[in-house]
């Protein structure tokens, strides 16, 4: 029995290893090979920016391919999605993005609805570039989402001028039932917005999104989502003009009896 504890011990702990490795780096100034996992599975890399820049990455396989760029949340950058299929080529894909920031960033090469595993090559460069900084934006990524109370309203504000596109909000949902998210403008408001939820850490993909203008109002926006005891539920308030002055609204979250 002395003889197989450390064994047991060694095997149970291996696992824990790989599990913890972080996503290899994107290669910058060179290519490399890279595998798309079974049921098309994504590859993803990391790239770390020292300071605000343009990256360009491009990619090949046999795949009809996808690229996309992410911040540490897993959250796209703007215009941070190619599917162009340069030249007729459906696994030819090339992106090229401003990042405003120092910071870690994810890259993912997709399968654009493969689902065997397949290879592809990646190869990326880097610009570094003062001049693309951008103020930053104290709620602008889902980990920095502010704490909104069911059935109080939450007076706020975007200002495309100032870097602020979208603002996050997050509910921890203590009771199972129905929520409806909501955000209202004043008539005469001079934005146009958009509603996305989330439940999760998935931010890439919305659990429902409106973008109706109700009543004719363009930040008049309205969705409805079910919950479980213990969810996550993350919204994004965005605005689809990226030029513009300061845009108020009001947020909602209520429960639909």
């Amino acid at each position: 029995m002395t003889i197989m504890r450390p064994l047991l011990v060694l095997v149970l702990c291996l696992p824990a290893v790989s599990e913890a490795q972080d996503p290899p780096a994107l290669p910058i100034g060179a290519t490399a090979a890279g595998t798309l996992g079974s049921g098309g599975s994504p590859a993803r890399y990391r790239f770390e920016a020292t300071g605000p820049g343009v990256l360009t990455i491009a990619a090949h396989g046999g795949e009809d391919l996808t690229l996309a760029v992410m911040d540490e949340d897993g959250q796209p950058v703007p215009e941070g999605t190619a599917d162009r299929d340069l030249n007729g080529d459906t696994g030819a894909e090339v992106l090229s993005v401003i990042l405003s920031a120092a910071g870690t960033y994810l890259v993912e090469v997709r399968s654009n609805g493969g689902s065997s595993a397949s290879s592809f090559t990646v190869g990326a460069s880097w610009v570094a570039m003062a001049a693309f900084a951008r103020p930053p934006d104290p709620d602008g990524r889902p980990s920095q989402a502010r704490a909104v109370t069911i059935g109080t309203p939450h007076a706020d504000q975007l200002h495309p001028d100032s870097n602020d596109l979208w603002d996050w909000f997050v509910v921890r949902i203590t009771q199972a039932g129905t929520l409806a998210v909501v955000t209202r403008m004043d008539d005469g408001g001079d934005g146009d917005l958009a509603l996305e939820v989330y439940l999760g850490q998935k931010f890439t993909e919305p659990v429902a999104q409106s973008d109706q203008d109700l009543q004719g109002n363009m930040g008049n926006e309205s969705v409805t989502v079910d919950v479980k005891t213990g969810d996550v539920l993350h919204i994004k308030v965005r605005s689809l003009n990226t030029r513009g002055g300061a845009v108020p609204y009001r947020l909602t979250v209520a429960r639909v009896p």
